[in-house]
């Protein structure tokens, strides 16, 4: 069959491929792409956190959601691995999605060992949430200030959803949402652990992944605030010193005009 083409001698998107409809849909919707997933990975740990059998809080919604969200992850990394030119580069340098994805089965009965696995959706949030500022890189003008914004507002609440996940239960001072909030709190902002402080393992690595985090986002405001004030006074001098060269090009065309002026013109 021949292949549909324009005027233009192009080929119609009804001749491409499957594989490159999916390519181009992946570029194409990149940030927003991002941000879905992101915001997903982040819900991911909460749900993880309120499905596990030990709090009690689960329900069947809830229980529907975390399967649904394992869903369109399993989708995206199909996709992608699909797409890829080096498929065995693609799946070394995303072991820890799938492990991610995986740790949904601990929801199942006799999988309840695989709870473990939850750890990695605080990973793979962390890891969305830096695709999510390359994406961002591009079409903010000072994309520093949002990376900061949006990584505190990330690491906090995953920060939350990962210490309901390995405190409440072993820690008696996380006892609930609340004091999973603030423990993640204080913790991005490095307060200290006044009030409460990680005992589990899982709880110990947590807590250093959000000093990290916490310690990023500080650096990325004080050196986007920095930049802005540095900025505003270059400016200020450039335009100084353009109305000082402005006005002595004027000088320098009076002074010409004056020389070329015969003498008897001159006094």
């Amino acid at each position: 069959m021949k292949a549909s083409v324009s005027e233009a001698g192009a080929p119609v998107d009804g001749s491409r491929t499957a594989k490159e409809r999916i390519e181009t849909f992946l570029v194409r919707y990149n940030v927003a792409i991002e941000i879905v997933m992101a915001v997903l990975a982040i819900a991911f740990v909460f749900l993880g956190a309120t499905n596990d059998g030990r709090f009690g809080i689960g329900t069947t919604v809830t229980w529907a959601l975390e399967w649904a969200i394992t869903a369109v992850f399993v989708a995206e990394y199909v996709a992608r691995i699909y797409v890829a030119v080096d498929k065995a580069r693609f799946v070394r340098g995303h072991v820890v999605d799938v492990l991610a994805i995986a740790s949904s089965l601990a929801t199942v009965p006799g999988f309840q060992m695989l709870r473990l696995l939850r750890l990695f959706r605080f990973i793979r949030a962390f890891s969305r949430t830096t695709q999510l500022f390359d994406a961002l890189g591009k079409p903010l003008d000072d994309p520093l200030l949002a990376y900061g914004g949006i990584g505190f507002i990330i690491l906090i609440f995953a920060g939350t959803g990962a210490f309901l996940e390995f405190e409440v239960g072993e820690n008696p001072l996380v006892k609930n949402a609340g004091d999973a909030f603030w423990m993640a709190f204080s913790t991005v902002f490095t307060l200290g652990f006044a009030s409460a402080k990680p005992v589990t393992v899982a709880g110990r690595f947590v807590s250093g992944l959000l000093i990290i985090g916490g310690l990023t986002c500080i650096s990325f405001f004080t050196t986007t605030l920095t930049n802005r004030f540095h900025r505003h006074d270059r400016e200020a001098e450039a335009a100084r010193l353009e109305r000082i060269e402005t006005m002595l090009a004027v000088i320098d065309r009076k002074l010409d005009e004056r020389t070329a002026l015969p003498a008897e013109e001159k006094v």
